[in-house]
């Protein structure tokens, strides 16, 4: 049921396992595309999912902008 999908679950999703990649490509050295198409079959952890809706809560509350002020030093 395609057409019946929610697309905000979708978005959530789609997040979740974007930071789970970022997260393996920094902890490991590797490239985010490597990370994606290594670990792409692997099942992402309910803690991406739990974040996933903040990150993009976050993300639009600045209208899409970053935030410098809190660089990692």
């Amino acid at each position: 049921m395609a057409g019946n999908a929610d697309p905000e679950m979708d978005s959530s999703r789609h997040v979740a396992r974007y930071l789970a990649g970022a997260f393996i490509a920094q902890s490991h050295g590797i490239g985010m595309d490597y990370a994606r198409e290594k670990y792409a079959h692997m099942p992402v952890g309910s803690f991406w999912g739990d974040i996933a809706p903040q990150v993009i809560a976050h993300i639009q509350q600045r209208g899409g902008r970053p935030d410098f002020s809190a660089t990692i030093q």
